[in-house]
């Protein structure tokens, strides 16, 4: 799991994920080479679950579920894929539209600090892992204390 502090997690959202598509999604999608920077979930246990807490800058704070659906793996399903849920509440509060970056910071085990940014306001630093719409970024010297 990576928990370094000057390391970020960032989502560019898309219209599935902010629901402007009027989809029925379960949660936002996160690669699997992006699951090491959340808390690891057994294998062989069928959905297995974490919950997250999550904190805004102004103190909000948020539970969200952090879920393997790995129905595939166990023989009674199709699915194998990792999912955020319990996140429609919050982009909606901040009014998160497509384009618009979801960042992680790791706080604690299962405690993350999270903001949503326009693509304006996103800092350029360097990326240490991309997938996607996914990127892992390490923070400046400034950014890793705020």
């Amino acid at each position: 799991m990576i928990s370094h502090p000057t390391v970020a997690l960032r989502k560019t959202l898309s219209a599935n994920d902010v629901g402007a598509t009027g989809s029925h999604q379960v949660g936002i999608l996160v690669p699997k080479s992006m699951v090491d920077y959340f808390p690891e979930l057994a294998q062989r246990v069928r959905n297995p679950v974490a919950w997250l807490e999550i904190q805004t800058p102004d103190g909000r704070q948020f539970r969200w579920r952090y879920i393997y659906y790995n129905n595939r793996r166990t023989g009674d399903g199709t699915r194998d894929e990792y999912r955020l849920t319990h996140v429609t509440k919050y982009l909606a509060e901040e009014g998160a539209a497509p384009g618009d970056v979801l960042e992680f910071r790791r706080s604690g085990a299962q405690q993350y600090q999270i903001r949503v940014m326009a693509p304006e306001n996103v800092a350029e630093m360097l990326v240490l892992r991309t997938s996607g719409r996914w990127r892992s970024v390490r923070l400046g010297a400034n950014e890793s204390r705020s």
